[in-house]
């Protein structure tokens, strides 16, 4: 190897250098970096664990909601056709409170007309016997002139007066 003009000395000793470059490698990168990636990818698998476990749980918050919203809807109905009923049960009662002062308003006017009415006949009724009396005055004292007539006439208007003032 000599005539070759390689140092059998110097190969040896590159080649022991190789194999102490290669154990110092191993030991201070290799084994750190292997240990890293390992690390990296651990940390990836229990991120995805995470990832999943978000997702299901979103899910589940998901079908949760979904379903108090449902809920929700349905009371909200349930709220909205109760309060009609309630409206409506009202309504018929005002309806009904209103037809009755209706009537009993009606039922106090027609007795208040009656009323009026009667008065009113009274009232005729007591005119036409003051014009009927002074009539009757009047005939009788044209007919009748002398003293005896005239007693006729005051003992007439006398019943006539108590008759009147009787009724």
């Amino acid at each position: 190897m000599e005539k070759l003009g390689v140092d059998l000395f110097s190969v040896v000793v590159q080649i022991i250098n190789f194999v102490l470059l290669m154990i110092i490698l191993k030991k201070a990168l290799y084994k750190p970096m292997l240990s890293y990636f390992q690390k990296k990818r651990e940390e990836e698998k229990a991120m995805e664990e995470k990832k999943k476990e978000i997702l299901k749980k979103e899910e589940e918050v998901q079908k949760t909601s979904e379903k108090l919203i449902s809920n929700a809807k349905k009371k909200a109905d349930e709220i909205v056709q109760e309060a009609r009923k309630v409206a409506d049960e009202y309504s018929k009662s005002k309806t009904r409170s209103a037809d009755k002062k209706v009537k009993d308003l009606m039922e106090e006017g027609e007795i208040r007309a009656d009323k009026q009415m009667k008065r009113a006949r009274l009232e005729i009724e007591k005119e036409a016997k003051d014009i009927a009396k002074g009539m009757v005055e009047d005939v009788l004292r044209a007919t009748l002139t002398d003293e005896s007539g005239k007693t006729i006439i005051d003992k007439s208007i006398s019943k006539l007066d108590k008759l009147h003032a009787g009724k």
